[in-house]
């Protein structure tokens, strides 16, 4: 964050957009050492200001929590964060998660993707591209034709 050549390091200053007080107060005692106790939400909110920030340590540890609660109920919202941050790993376990589960009617189903649709729909369609085209969906489709 403050290396040379860098405005943070030219003033002196780091500029925080976007950030709430609580991602903020984690941020800052995890550069003092401290390990946050994670939860999705928090994850996810460290995970973007760890990322604006490049402390890479923390985004590491965030991306390493998401992708270990990654399941149906929490896929939507991390697959637009995948989108946000173009985080291809995590976009991809997204992906294989949907396309592996049992429950993608269960997810398609759920009020979180018809607001994909509405409020991100390019979003939306690469998703249901990347899924389409996922190996284990070519797969499956060829196991249920033969």
């Amino acid at each position: 964050m403050f290396q040379p050549g860098t405005k943070e390091h030219t003033c002196k200053t780091v500029e925080m957009k976007e950030i709430d007080v609580s991602t903020l107060k984690h941020l800052v005692s995890f550069m003092y050492g401290q390990s946050p106790c994670l939860n999705i939400p928090l994850a996810r909110s460290l995970f973007v200001a760890a990322d604006a920030h490049q402390v890479q340590d923390l985004r590491w540890i965030c991306l390493q929590y998401l992708l270990c609660n990654l399941d149906t109920g929490t896929v939507l919202k991390t697959v637009q964060l995948a989108e946000k941050l173009s985080d291809s790993i995590l976009m991809e376990a997204c992906v294989q998660l949907l396309t592996e589960s049992d429950n993608r009617v269960e997810v398609a189903e759920q009020g979180a993707m018809k607001a994909l649709m509405q409020n991100n729909p390019g979003l939306a369609q690469k998703l249901l591209i990347a899924v389409m085209k996922h190996p284990s969906s070519l797969k499956r489709k060829a196991d249920e034709m033969s």
